[in-house]
């Protein structure tokens, strides 16, 4: 993800905000919790986004702008993956965990970052 900020698309918003989403929750992971924020800090709150909306609200809503509540209406599984992984960091495991579930549930496809989760959490 690094690489990919600074490949020829990089600079652009949509991709800013996809690899920001990605790399603070690969950093959160990592319990590198001052360099993911710094990472979503740097994201500016007026982009003008062409398709990675769901991306800016999630870094937006990891920023301290955006509140669970707000997101509701707009949910998707890019959302709902944000969310369950601040109650996953906050140790909230079994709201994550019920989450993830609903998220691998209600999409055809599934969605395996959230899979990934889950197998992670049966260990």
């Amino acid at each position: 993800m690094e690489r990919a900020a600074c490949e020829p698309l990089g600079p652009s918003p949509d991709r800013q905000v996809s690899t920001a989403y990605w790399r603070y929750l690969a950093h959160r992971k990592l319990g590198e919790h001052e360099a993911a924020q710094s990472l979503v800090d740097q994201i500016p709150r007026d982009l003008e986004m062409i398709e990675n909306h769901t991306y800016y609200q999630s870094v937006l809503f990891f920023q301290g702008f955006r509140t669970e509540e707000s997101l509701l209406p707009e949910v998707d599984s890019i959302i709902r993956f944000a969310i369950a992984m601040v109650h996953h960091f906050e140790g909230q495991t079994d709201l994550a965990e019920q989450m993830w579930h609903d998220i691998v549930a209600d999409s055809a496809q599934g969605f395996w970052p959230a899979e990934a989760e889950l197998v992670l959490a049966v260990r």
